[in-house]
């Protein structure tokens, strides 16, 4: 197994959650897990800390303004709303997806850094009452939609990650970093794709384009023989529509579903390469963009090859 780094969560002050419907756990239980499932978040993207040893993180306590507001990236005709959270602050002010933000409070947002001036207008409303007022283009005509946005407060917390030792995604006990030895008998190694990928750990089949800028073989071919070395992957991702709202799958089909990746990989011979596509939940806004996911070596498995 290969030695990577665990976070441990030590210490988390001044924490208040409150209970989720239909759950038995108490509130404490329920922010663990809250907090375990973003730390296995980051670590399936390798955005954990180095070696550095522990790291601290500690935030006082912050009143924030949470409007519940999901746009696409920056236009020059304003901000198109592609959703709203039920029940949240811009629901509440009547916004609806379709509609094009082209004012708040006064501050264009057409244009670039519309969103970003958009955040700042949102960090205002904390120091002041809180009224929002935004110029809505819908259906061909301007609309003003006006209200008072509520805040939250975030009570002071310190969380302190250790370092650990963890196993990398993936189903096989053989799987692990340093790759595993070569095979003395082997002159070449495969890259294979199945549809039975670990999905409880958002690990999707994927399809591998090409090698190399070259067509890999067969288009219906599952398993790919390489020579040993450095190759250079291009993958697409084959991700279930269902796990995507209706606005984000029509994303995707504007990218040819999801657009392609390139994975760089050290081939060892006597080694096959489990190819997928890691659905990267923490970046489910960045559909337009195709960050939302990454092709992923989920596991390796020793296998004659010649």
């Amino acid at each position: 197994m290969n030695q990577r780094r665990m976070l441990t969560v030590l210490t988390c002050l001044g924490l208040a959650l409150g209970p989720v419907a239909g759950a038995a756990d108490s509130p404490t239980a329920l922010l663990e897990e809250e907090v375990r499932e973003a730390l296995l978040r980051l670590a399936r993207a390798g955005a954990l800390p180095g070696d550095e040893g522990p790291v601290v993180i500690e935030r006082p306590a912050e009143r924030v303004t949470d409007l519940g507001l999901l746009v696409d990236r920056d236009s020059n005709d304003g901000l198109l709303v592609l959703g709203t959270t039920p029940g949240g602050n811009a629901e509440r002010l009547g916004l609806r997806a379709g509609d094009r933000l082209l004012a708040a409070n006064g501050v264009d947002l057409r244009g670039p850094g519309g969103s970003a001036r958009m955040r700042e207008v949102l960090g205002d409303l904390v120091r002041t009452d809180g009224r929002l007022e935004l110029q809505v283009l819908r259906n061909g005509q301007e609309e003003r939609l006006a209200g008072v946005v509520e805040t939250v407060l975030l009570p002071a917390l310190r969380i302190e990650l250790e370092t650990a030792v963890r196993t990398r995604v993936g189903t096989d006990d053989t799987a692990g970093d340093p790759p595993l030895p070569p095979d003395p008998e082997s002159r070449c190694g495969r890259i294979s794709i199945e549809q039975q990928t670990p999905r409880n750990r958002d690990v999707f089949p994927a399809l591998l384009l090409s090698v190399d800028g070259r067509l890999p073989g067969p288009s219906d071919n599952t398993r790919f023989r390489l020579t040993p070395g450095r190759h250079v992957l291009l993958v697409t991702e084959t991700i279930d529509s269902e796990q995507f709202s209706s606005i984000a799958n029509m994303q995707r089909t504007r990218r040819g579903e999801g657009g392609y990746r390139e994975l760089e990989i050290e081939i060892q011979p006597g080694v096959t390469y489990y190819l997928g596509a890691m659905l990267r939940r923490d970046r489910g806004n960045r559909v337009a963009s195709g960050e939302y996911w990454e092709p992923v070596i989920w596991k390796m498995h020793p296998e004659r090859c010649r």
